[in-house]
């Protein structure tokens, strides 16, 4: 497929046999080291550094500015109600929650999943340029979800954003860095006051010694 066919790399005479949910997958193996070792003689960065914040609403924040996955909590909360009213639905007539739909749904929010990570996070790169990522330690929970699509996200959308990291630092040498995200929401990044107050509403900080106003997830990151 054209994914497969573009991909850098030497194509290796070995495959990959795993299991998942009670099926065997198999894979064909890429050897990528040749191409990453050019790809990051060739990388030249434009800054030293990049924040990411992992946002309710959005995916990620910048200290940059941007917000990204604007439609990430929408897109969410949709795939949340398919697998919610499934499972409701299965439990109530005596079944086993897991059933090959409620694979597929589980499936297609993971596929979304991996490709809004690795869409956005390429984009930061071809924007940006950073020669470091620094980055939270992530909690993808969200009280806006239910705890079933929680506890999917909690593991499988971390592992994710780890995942592609790793893969731009072996692609192009990005170096990344994780922070305690302690007080980030209530501190004021230009003048360091924290308060509890300083954040009024879910997207809004307002500093209460400075008067510092910005999106809340940018001041954050």
């Amino acid at each position: 497929y054209p994914l497969h066919d573009a991909r850098e790399g030497k194509r290796a005479m070995s495959v990959q046999v795993s299991e998942r949910d009670g099926r065997l997958l198999f894979g064909l193996m890429t050897d990528v080291s040749g191409a990453f070792a050019d790809s990051r003689a060739a990388y030249v960065p434009k800054r030293e550094a990049l924040a990411l914040d992992l946002g309710l609403r959005n995916l990620f924040a910048t200290n940059e500015g941007d917000l990204l996955g604007r439609d990430w909590l929408d897109r969410l909360r949709f795939h949340d109600a398919r697998i919610t009213r499934l499972a409701a639905y299965r439990q109530r007539h005596g079944l086993k929650t897991r059933s090959d739909r409620y694979r597929r749904y589980v499936s297609a929010l993971r596929g979304f999943v991996r490709t809004e990570i690795g869409r956005i996070l390429n984009r930061l790169v071809k924007t940006h340029a950073p020669a470091e990522i620094v980055v939270e330690r992530l909690d993808f929970r969200n009280p806006c979800l239910s705890r079933r699509l929680n506890r999917i996200l909690s593991s499988f959308g971390k592992a994710e954003v780890t995942r592609k990291l790793k893969d731009l630092g072996e692609r192009f040498g990005i170096a990344v860095t994780e922070v305690n995200p302690a007080y980030s929401s209530q501190e004021d990044s230009s003048c360091g006051y924290v308060a509890k107050d300083n954040r009024p509403r879910q997207d809004a900080f307002c500093c209460r010694w400075c008067g510092a106003k910005r999106h809340a997830d940018v001041n954050a990151a």
